[in-house]
C-alpha cells in the first residue's frame, strides 16, 4: 500500500489539473467577453495561446485581491471565489505530494 501512495497522489494531481480546466476557463471567458477593460489590464489572458508567466500573475493577484468583488458581475464572482478556493486546496495538496515525495526519495 505504501508504494501506492505517490502514483495514486500524482494520478490526483493530474485529474485535479484537468478538472481546473473547465472553471478558469469559464472565468477567461466572462472576463473576455463581459469585461474587456479587465481582461486587457490582465494581459489578455487566455487558456493557451496568451497563456504567459505575466498574465497568470495578473490573474493570480487579481485573485488573491479578491478584485473580483469590484465588478458586481454575480457569475463571474462565484467562479473567482471558486477558482480561489480551488487553487488553494490544491497548492496545499502539490505541497504535501512534493513532501512525501522527497521524504520517499531520501
Amino acid at each position: 500500500m505504501n508504494e501506492l501512495i505517490l502514483p495514486i497522489s500524482f494520478g490526483v494531481l493530474f485529474v485535479a489539473v484537468l478538472a481546473g480546466f473547465i472553471p478558469s476557463y469559464k472565468m477567461h471567458k466572462i472576463f473576455r467577453v463581459r469585461h474587456q477593460n479587465l481582461w486587457e489590464k490582465l494581459g489578455k489572458p487566455t487558456m493557451i495561446l496568451n497563456n504567459s508567466i505575466a498574465n497568470n500573475l495578473s490573474v493570480l493577484r487579481f485573485l488573491w485581491k479578491k478584485e473580483y468583488e469590484k465588478t458586481k458581475d454575480s457569475e463571474l464572482i462565484a467562479v473567482c471565489r471558486f477558482n480561489r478556493i480551488y487553487f488553494q486546496i490544491y497548492l496545499i495538496f502539490f505541497g504535501i505530494v512534493l513532501l512525501v515525495f522527497l521524504w520517499k526519495i531520501t
